[in-house]
């Protein structure tokens, strides 16, 4: 069983183990984050009952990865929120799958974002031929 990166000290960009997914190796073909920020809006404009998992994953994911370009950014005000707005949301997250996992709730947003993407057909974000579907 893999440990979590957290405890094993290394940093995002080292995971302990592919179960721990960079979040370069997570987001690698996620659409881009106006796309994806347009796609939540008006998904949840629209939404008449609770939203479903698929908008708080895509949601605490691109939260996560706002978070990680803001803190790119040397001495930028925003940075600390940014990352504690991402946890939250990833906690959210954790917290609708009744995971049991103890882990630092991004890096178990990255995870479930990666799984997500490799279950997902390519032409549901661009143009792609879908090659599971092929």
């Amino acid at each position: 069983m893999s440990r979590n990166p957290i405890e094993t000290g290394t940093t995002a960009a080292e995971p302990a183990s592919p179960q721990w997914p960079t979040p370069e190796q997570a987001y690698l073909k996620a659409p881009g984050i106006v796309s994806e920020s347009k796609w939540i809006a008006e998904v949840a404009a629209v939404w008449e009952d609770d939203l479903d998992r698929e908008w708080y994953l895509r949601h605490a994911a691109l939260l996560d990865r706002l978070a990680l370009r803001i803190a790119l950014l040397d001495n930028q005000p925003g940075a600390g929120r940014a990352a504690l707005e991402a946890e939250a949301t990833a906690i959210v997250l954790q917290d609708l799958d009744g995971s049991g996992v103890i882990c630092d709730p991004r890096y178990y947003v990255r995870q479930q974002y990666a799984l997500w993407r490799a279950s997902t057909c390519a032409d549901l974000f661009d143009d792609s031929p879908c090659l599971k579907h092929s």
